[in-house]
């Protein structure tokens, strides 16, 4: 049930959630190695783009377009799988299949928005970087890093409700993040050490990190929103 309407929440234990969703992971090992492996299927076109420098340059851009789209798609059902999976739902291709086609669409129009922000930000960035404008650059950097901190929720919170416009996920993971910045915190050092353990081994990013750091995320959101008791309707 979605924790975000009113009254109803999840009924999650208080346990430390970084524990807990390493526990959960080697309970459904297996259920989330094949959640990667599908999402890294998404990887081939944007590996194909940078690695291929033989291609000509509309040829790259065409597969680099097709794979971030694809990830974009991905991504939010990503999340949606493993929060059956918090639930104990059992993993089957028709899950799988009806999972993709329900929200597929609906990532990219909530989640590549948010995520997106960041490319121009970076531009910014650089823009008042070159330009001298070190009041212009703090503000910018503060802004990017503030929207990274809250992005720990987006994932989970696209779960809970795939229909919510980007804006509304935006809000509450600002409120998740503000009321709640110690467990934040704790939860985005973790997933910074995960990334960068994916990022020295190619194996770990193609098997189960991406997924570990979705399922650490929907642990940590899923906590939070039962403290909340009911008092907040969290996507209204």
């Amino acid at each position: 049930m979605a924790a975000f309407e009113e009254g109803i929440v999840y009924e999650e234990e208080q346990r430390n959630p970084v524990w807990s969703s390493f526990t959960l992971a080697k309970e459904h090992i297996e259920a989330l190695v094949v959640i990667n492996l599908v999402w890294s299927l998404t990887l081939l076109p944007v590996l194909a783009a940078l690695g291929l420098g033989a291609w000509p340059l509309w040829l790259r851009l065409f597969c680099l377009f097709i794979g971030i789209t694809a990830m974009a798609a991905s991504s939010g059902c990503v999340f949606c799988l493993v929060a059956k999976v918090c639930e104990d739902d059992p993993l089957t291709w028709s899950l799988l299949r009806q999972t993709m086609r329900e929200n597929a669409l609906n990532s990219v129009r909530r989640l590549a928005p948010l995520y997106g922000v960041f490319g121009p930000g970076l531009l910014v960035l650089a823009l008042a970087s070159s330009l001298h404008q070190p009041l212009l650059e703090i503000l910018v950097q503060f802004v990017l890093l503030w929207l990274l901190f809250c992005s720990l929720y987006w994932g989970p919170l696209f779960a809970d409700r795939s229909d919510a416009p980007s804006w509304r996920i935006l809000r509450v993971s600002l409120r998740l993040a503000w009321r709640y910045p110690a467990q934040s915190l704790r939860t985005g050092v973790v997933v910074l050490i995960l990334l960068l353990f994916g990022a020295v081994s190619l194996v770990g990013i193609l098997l189960i990190v991406p997924v570990l750091v979705a399922l650490l995320q929907t642990y940590q959101y899923r906590q939070l929103v039962a403290r909340q008791r009911g008092h907040i309707a969290m996507l209204h």
